[in-house]
């Protein structure tokens, strides 16, 4: 098993993190565990995997966004990606909604610990936000299959947006499902990205939506 040492050099070469942002990494996997003691947060328990299952693998959409966008992160849960990609870069503006009320106030508390400007967090559900102009990225780690997606939030995808979707296994079944309602959504496929955790060897997948 990897030790953090191994994680914190994997995520500086890989994602120019620097010591400021590997501590408050640090203190947001000591807030979730604790938390999670009493409220359900998170199946991975070993602070080693949480570096690697939930930081590094949440950085992995970081090159699908840039400075200034603002992000939709539905359904995040414990706060992931959101929180991570809010501590890797300050110049982006993450919205993450939920209807848990539970890990809303995890997440709230995670932001006022760990001085998330850039971060806010809505309690409710998805299918009931207004966005008037939408944000520049719609996206999701794992949280329904990507007809659901198209359907919840397409509406809230800006006019030139993207949905940026963090998948593992199992992604090709869920594109051919969804062949219709993208085609209904104007949406289409641009970029299909595979990636392999450095340390477990878990494959995850990163599909890019846009408007055609």
């Amino acid at each position: 098993m990897a030790d953090y040492a191994v994680i914190k050099n994997l995520l500086r070469c890989d994602f120019d993190c620097d010591n400021n942002q590997l501590d408050r990494y640090a203190r947001y996997i000591d807030l979730l565990l604790h938390w999670n003691k009493k409220i359900n947060l998170t199946s991975v328990k070993d602070h080693n995997q949480c570096w690697e299952k939930h930081i590094y693998d949440s950085l992995l959409a970081s090159d699908f966004i840039q400075p200034q966008q603002t992000v939709l992160d539905i359904g995040s849960g414990a706060g992931l990606p959101a929180i991570p990609l809010c501590i890797h870069n300050s110049k982006i503006y993450v919205t993450s909604i939920d209807c848990v009320n539970k890990k809303v106030l995890f997440q709230r508390h995670c932001k006022r610990i760990l001085a998330l400007n850039n971060f806010t967090v809505i309690s409710g559900r998805v299918e009931n936000l207004i966005s008037p102009n939408g944000y520049d990225v719609v996206m999701s780690r794992a949280f329904a299959a990507v007809d659901k997606m198209v359907e919840m939030s397409v509406n809230l995808l800006a006019e030139n947006g993207t949905m940026v979707l963090l998948k593992s296994a199992g992604y090709p079944a869920e594109l051919a499902a969804a062949s219709m309602v993208l085609k209904e959504n104007s949406l289409r496929v641009k970029t299909i990205s595979d990636f392999v955790l450095p340390i477990s060897g878990a494959q995850r997948t990163i599909i890019v939506l846009t408007r055609q």
